[in-house]
């Protein structure tokens, strides 16, 4: 039984194919089939030739774009809004006049005759690449917004299963209009002038897909997490004790990779633990989470875009409450019914929520937010550590970065603690926020722009980061990613281990 994200990308993938359909009823690919077969004995053969020539052309394109958006190092948040708003873009492009602008006009190859029939099968072929790399009214916008999808693809079988979607839905257009080719013939003839509707509701197609890459609802074929790389001077936050944490933070890493600086989908980073008290005076170690999925928020008073985000995260926060209290009342029914004794069972319930999280298979997840906050004691032991990586770094000989490095970290300093709590009760915000003074947190995780989320898996690993703000439903979304990504990376190791065993056994 299909779940409700796989339902979305089966639409998808759906949509793509009539998209395809749609798509070879514009003027330009109707004028190339035309070409190909006109006044030509063997009329399937040629129109066989062109097919490949443009199957081989749009795959091999959506082939590297696909790799082109795997190895994109700008944050996959920013890539997948890009492409989505490029899409958007194209799609509103089929409804411009085929006489205005320059979009409109022709830029093609050039073409070549032959005469024998080797040589002719060889021209219907190069007409179909020729279609798919040229530029022409109403079709190559559809192409190019097919690519941009592939580009914001999660991986490269996506980006290729969506160029395939599309390509199988033009193939079965051409080959249909071939096997009834009078009846096609007579059909685009009387309707000729109806061909612009069919490209506009193909706009129309374009414009649903890319609002639906915008607004996330695509985030199984594409997604927003990238790749982490922890700092190798790697610190950790920890306001009373930092030796104790950087030692936890070590023991953890070594036992894990021996280069935690390179992230795959089969090694993910160890994150670095927390030692930090919130704004209701509660001491949390991120250590003490291990078996939640935990999103991490670096945030500033003075981001604007941080502040743009607080409510969305609040209305995510709140959600997640609201679905652990239904989970935890669930689970104590169904013990209940079980047991066939109420008392017993809430009391065993008492111990957390973990028992939620046996019950089923999605873990629970804690949300945590980081603030610099300052203050006269605080800003002085900002100040000192700022000084501190400028100087060792100065030592190293790489005193610009270092400085480059000490400016960012200083301009992410928030307003007192005080301000910022009052803050937090003027606008209803309850999720936890970590109050950090010595900026320490921020440099351990390389935070390099706000509000920057981490998700960190049940066994203490970064999944992936986002910079920038994000809905309630996308921070939804990232942790479903976040999951995903460490069941992956769990198969992966348990696999490599299975087969070391075997190795070893045989040995």
């Amino acid at each position: 039984m299909l779940g409700p994200q796989q339902l979305v990308q089966v639409a998808l993938y759906a949509v793509l194919a009539l998209i395809g359909i749609l798509s070879f009823f514009s003027p330009a690919v109707v004028h190339s089939t035309s070409s190909a077969v006109a006044n030509r004995p063997h009329g399937l053969l040629h129109v066989i030739a062109f097919a490949v020539g443009s199957t081989m052309a749009i795959m091999v394109l959506g082939y590297l774009s696909s790799v082109i958006g795997a190895h994109i190092t700008a944050p996959r948040l920013l890539v997948v809004r890009i492409a989505g708003v490029g899409i958007v873009a194209l799609g509103v492009l089929e409804f411009v006049p085929m006489s205005a602008g320059l979009f409109q006009r022709e830029l093609m190859l050039p073409t070549f005759r032959t005469r024998d029939r080797a040589g002719s099968s060889l021209n219907s072929l190069y007409l179909g690449v020729r279609l798919i790399l040229g530029w022409v009214p109403s079709f190559s916008p559809i192409v190019l917004a097919m690519l941009l999808f592939a580009v914001s693809a999660n991986s490269v079988s996506a980006g290729l299963l969506s160029t395939t979607a599309f390509t199988v839905g033009f193939l079965v257009a051409l080959l249909a209009s071939r096997l009834a080719a009078r009846q096609a013939a007579r059909v685009i003839g009387r309707h000729v002038k109806s061909l612009r509707i069919w490209m506009k509701v193909c706009g129309v197609g374009l414009v649903v897909v890319g609002f639906m890459v915008l607004t996330g609802w695509m985030n199984g074929a594409t997604d927003y997490l990238s790749p982490v790389t922890i700092p190798s001077n790697e610190t950790t936050a920890n306001s009373s004790n930092a030796n104790s944490s950087n030692a936890n933070a070590n023991d953890t890493a070594n036992e894990t990779s021996t280069n935690s600086n390179i992230t795959t989908s089969a090694k993910l980073v160890d994150a670095p633990d927390l030692d930090l008290v919130d704004q209701f005076g509660i001491h949390h170690k991120l250590s003490d989470y291990e078996g939640t999925i935990v999103v991490l928020v670096f945030w500033s008073t003075e981001s604007k875009a941080s502040i743009s985000a607080l409510g969305d995260l609040q209305s995510y926060y709140a959600d997640m409450i609201v679905s652990a209290q239904k989970e935890e009342q669930q689970e104590l029914e169904s013990q209940d019914t079980a047991s066939g004794n109420t008392a017993n069972t809430s009391t065993g319930n008492l111990s957390g929520s973990s028992s939620a999280t046996t019950a089923t298979s999605r873990p629970a997840v804690t949300v945590f937010t980081v603030v610099m906050s300052t203050s006269s004691e605080s800003a002085t032991q900002a100040t000192a550590n700022l000084s501190n990586t400028v100087d060792s770094s100065t030592a190293s000989g790489d005193t610009s970065v270092a400085q480059q490095r000490a400016a960012l970290l200083a301009s992410f300093a928030s307003s007192s603690e005080s301000s910022i709590t009052s803050l937090l009760a003027t606008d209803g915000y309850t999720f936890p926020v970590l109050f950090d003074g010595s900026g320490a947190s921020f440099e351990a995780y390389g935070v390099d722009g706000l509000p920057k989320t981490y998700v960190i898996t049940t066994d203490g690993r970064i999944a992936g980061s986002v910079t920038g703000a994000l809905t309630a439903d996308q921070f939804k979304r990232i942790v479903d990613e976040g999951i995903a990504t460490e069941t992956a990376s769990t198969s992966t190791s348990n696999t490599a281990t299975s087969s070391a065993e075997t190795t070893n056994a045989g040995a």
